[in-house]
């Protein structure tokens, strides 16, 4: 595959290389990710094609059958069970991709943000989806935005104390940190007495 900025050089197409590529690596889709879609569809479409030779097949069935009419109608529910499972099939991969390209573009969406968890990683993209649903307008940096806004706590704070880290603390020493984790400078200074 020839590099995005040899096939710009070459055609005399002058722009910011940079930018280009950055927009053009934000849609790119491995390989290995179109050959997982192209095998899920394929093993659906082959789903698809067994149930539809089986349905064939009890068609065929129900036309040779000269039983009575309680052999015929549990074939046809089976058709209809068939014919169901293949919806809610076609539908559950349907929506299991939508999940996925979802989840991609809200981590895209945050950009260099962490969260301060993953429980508050699945809270915040669990409400920001349902805002979603009803507005469908605005990006996902705004309904981010929206979601944690005067919500204390929700990204990751590189200046929050760490127990390691913090002046006075005594390493295997928990008794610096009250009951909430957090450093208490009074329990400090009576560690180090007793030390």
């Amino acid at each position: 595959m020839e590099n995005i900025r040899e096939i710009m050089t070459r055609l005399g197409i002058e722009c910011d290389v940079e930018q280009v590529e950055k927009a053009v690596l934000e849609n790119y889709r491995t390989v290995a990710e179109v050959e997982g879609i192209k095998n899920k569809s394929k093993t659906l479409e082959d789903d698809a094609k067994a149930k539809d030779d089986h349905i064939a097949a009890l068609m065929a069935d129900i036309d040779n059958l000269k039983a009575g009419t309680e052999e015929v109608d549990a074939l046809k529910g089976q058709i209809e069970e068939y014919r169901k499972s293949e919806i809610e099939a076609k539908a559950k991969a349907e929506a299991e991709s939508a999940k996925m390209q979802f989840e991609k573009s809200f981590d895209a969406a945050l950009k260099d943000r962490k969260f301060s968890n993953d429980f508050t990683r699945r809270a915040v993209m669990e409400e920001v989806r349902k805002m979603r649903e009803t507005d469908s307008v605005s990006g996902l940096e705004a309904l981010i935005e929206q979601a944690t806004n005067d919500v204390p706590d929700v990204w990751m704070n590189p200046n929050k104390p760490n127990p390691q880290t913090v002046p006075g603390a005594m390493p295997g020493k928990a008794d610096a940190f009250g009951a909430d984790g957090n450093y208490s400078l009074k329990n400090a200074l009576l560690e180090r007495m007793k030390g």
